[in-house]
């Protein structure tokens, strides 16, 4: 499955068991962490389903939260966990670096390995994603971003129940204040389950806010 590492993931499961959820969103603020910022974002998502065939063209609602910490002015690292809504005890855990390759006069270039592990009561699955996203600044309040990621996933009790996926980020900042701000995502999701040879199309919208603990100088 994946989506995460995010990485991402994206994990299959069988078709007597409950289906595997994972966020693909990736959280990023509207500018870069500093080192030593501290960043805490939490959002409503509707997470894709990673299968049976029957569920995988759904999304479920639930809920994240994101910790990230600036480790230099272009690299950060952000520890995510989500659950869903729906009391299924279903959710997941990832870690993302966001590094920053290159940097225009508005704008950067990011690439973003992710890697994330998904849970139920019934199983569990690990995956893997690798975006290349860009970024905007029209100004110091508001930013946005587009790209797109390969990604990989698997059951971890069964190396026959896995897939791949390609991923499309779109995503818009706006700062409330000078460290709270509003964000909101919206992730496309092609992914193929090899064990059942399907593959559908999935749309995963996020919104949610976001606070930036400043490293004093």
């Amino acid at each position: 499955m994946y989506k995460l590492i995010v990485i991402g993931l994206m994990c299959f499961t069988i078709s007597s068991c409950s289906s595997l959820i994972y966020s693909p969103s990736i959280g990023l603020p509207v500018n870069p962490l500093k080192k030593g910022d501290v960043d805490i974002q939490g959002a409503f998502e509707l997470f894709p389903e990673t299968a049976p065939n029957e569920v995988m063209k759904k999304t479920t609602s639930g809920a994240s939260l994101q910790i990230g910490y600036g480790f230099s002015d272009k690299n950060s690292l952000n520890l995510k966990g989500w659950i869903s809504s729906t009391g299924e005890g279903r959710g997941g855990i990832s870690l993302h670096l966001i590094s920053q390759l290159k940097k225009f006069e508005s704008a950067r270039l990011y690439i973003i390995p992710k890697i994330g592990v998904a849970l139920s009561a019934f199983s569990s699955g690990i995956g893997f994603e690798l975006p290349l996203v860009y970024q905007y600044s029209f100004n110091s309040d508001f930013s946005a971003f587009g790209g797109f990621g390969a990604v990989y996933g698997a059951e971890t009790s069964d190396s026959e129940l896995w897939g791949w996926g390609v991923t499309s980020h779109l995503g818009v900042g706006i700062k409330l204040s000078e460290n709270l701000r509003l964000h909101t995502e919206l992730t496309g999701v092609y992914q193929n389950n090899q064990f059942d040879d399907v593959s559908h199309f999935i749309i995963s919208p996020t919104i949610g806010l976001g606070y930036t603990f400043k490293k004093r100088k």
